[in-house]
């Protein structure tokens, strides 16, 4: 039976061998066909994998598209800009690779188009652009910055470091935006140093010529002064023991004539008198009381009579200043048309011989006191009359303070910075040069601070003796606005 079997089979195999041959090249087609069906579903199966793949990816590249647009606002943050134009990059060369191979016209064309790198580089030239716009507006409203420098050197790196990623028409253009606003700012800090040697140069000359103005002798009209006030006081002198007299109230000037009838009142009983500034005055030049009587006086040195406005002036004057009583005193006398005037306006009229009676009584209060101050002096030589020591001026050690706190013994500093003229600068310098904080005069540049803040502490509690301070002379100021009840 076994050998029966084995023919059997024998014989099988022989007839599907003879089949085989028979009909090879239908069952090569056959096996040809069934390839090629499951190479086409395979190839169809890993285009659409590609394509959902790149559909995925370029979302992503969009994505950071839209980020690069929102970070062009932000231009003091370049580092974050073109780290998102960097993942932008790395994000469109992940897309490009499937786009291709999933064998999608459109997609590939896409790819091929270039529109995402060309957006890309757009951006990142408008915000290059409105980085180098900002920089030269802050440079032309607040000249050279040393942040600006810095901004500008920040953006320069990160262009270098992306270069690789940038197309060469966008490197081109933004190197040369960046480059033009470092020349302006390199531009503007030369023409602020230009400046400020310029105006350096002004000020050392206008000191220059301030110290040449002080050492000159003095103007004729200056001496011509320094002689009428000496001899005034030597007039003074000879009035023996008379501290008022009308001799020469007809020499002197307006303002001093006030301060001599405000002495005059006050002897007279008047409380309360107050010289009042020379302008904004209306008309009124001195205030004072008597008996409750608010008087509102105007006083008028003339060389001849005095005239109707007076009393006008002083009519208005009395009521701007709610007075009772208008007066105009005068050194001299009045006209017809004047006393028709004060006659219809109420005004006291106090003429020279009502200015002497006035002087009188003053001087005899003035010689029956026993504390009479002793006269006023002078000095021998009419070309310099006596001012008073730098050292006890009411600014000194506010002026020694800024000399030493800044480091520059400078008359023209002291000028700008404690709002002084030049001759009380010039004092306070000088002084300070005698009491050895600052060291001689050295030309155009600034005298040396000899001393610290530590060393002017000291010497502010252990102050050195100064010399007293002359009487007040005429080219001195004369106090406004302040009573002088104390004038008796």
């Amino acid at each position: 039976m076994r050998i029966i079997g084995i023919f059997l089979l024998i014989g099988l195999v022989a007839s599907i061998v003879s089949w085989i041959a028979e009909n090879i090249w239908v069952i090569i087609g056959v096996i040809a066909i069934v390839f090629a069906i499951i190479a086409f579903m395979q190839k169809r199966r890993i285009d659409a994998d590609n394509l959902n793949l790149a559909l995925d990816l370029l979302k992503k590249v969009k994505s950071c598209l839209s980020v690069m647009v929102r970070r062009k606002g932000d231009l003091n943050s370049p580092d974050d800009f073109f780290q998102a134009f960097s993942d932008f990059t790395f994000r469109l060369e992940e897309f490009k690779t499937p786009a291709l191979a999933s064998n999608n016209k459109e997609m590939i064309d896409y790819v091929h188009s270039g529109s995402l790198e060309r957006d890309a580089n757009q951006h990142v030239r408008d915000y290059v652009d409105m980085a180098a716009d900002h920089f030269r507006q802050e440079i032309q409203q607040h000249g050279y910055q040393w942040t600006i420098c810095n901004a500008l050197d920040s953006y320069q790196f990160q262009l270098r470091l992306y270069d690789y990623q940038l197309s060469e028409q966008t490197s081109v253009h933004c190197s040369q935006k960046l480059k033009a606003v470092q020349t302006f700012l390199s531009e503007t800090k030369q023409k602020e140093e230009r400046e400020r040697e310029e105006k350096e140069r002004l000020l050392r000359e206008q000191e220059q010529q301030n110290l040449l103005e002080a050492r000159k002798p003095p103007e004729e009209d200056d001496f011509k002064k320094l002689v009428a006030e000496f001899m005034r006081q030597k007039q003074l002198e000879l009035n023996g023991g008379k501290k008022y007299s009308t001799k020469y109230c007809d020499f002197m000037e307006g303002r001093e004539f006030e301060k001599f009838c405000a002495g005059i009142l006050a002897e007279n009983g008047f409380t309360k008198v107050v010289i009042t500034p020379n302008s904004g005055n209306q008309g009124i030049d001195i205030l004072a009381e008597k008996a409750g009587v608010k008087y509102g006086i105007q006083c008028k040195r003339q060389s001849s009579g005095v005239g109707n406005k007076a009393v006008q002036e002083a009519f208005t004057g009395k009521t701007f200043h709610n007075c009772h009583v208008g007066v105009v005193l005068t050194n001299r006398h009045f006209t017809p048309s004047a006393k028709e005037v004060a006659a219809k306006t109420g005004v006291l009229l106090w003429d020279r011989d009502r200015l002497e009676e006035m002087t009188d009584i003053a001087n005899m209060r003035y010689a029956s006191r026993a504390d009479t101050p002793p006269a006023l002096t002078v000095p021998t030589d009419p070309q310099t009359l006596p001012e008073p020591a730098a050292k006890d001026d009411e600014l000194y050690w506010d002026a020694v303070k800024t000399i030493v706190r800044t480091g520059m013994a400078s008359v023209s500093m002291l000028q700008r910075r404690m709002k002084l003229g030049y001759s009380r600068a010039a004092r306070l310098v000088d002084q300070m040069e005698e009491d050895g904080i600052v060291g001689p005069f050295q030309g155009s540049k600034p005298r040396e601070v000899l001393m610290t803040e530590k060393m002017l502490q000291s010497l502010k509690q252990n102050p050195t003796t100064s010399e007293e301070i002359p009487c007040q002379t005429k080219n001195q100021e004369i106090p406004v606005s302040e009573p002088l009840d104390d004038v008796k």
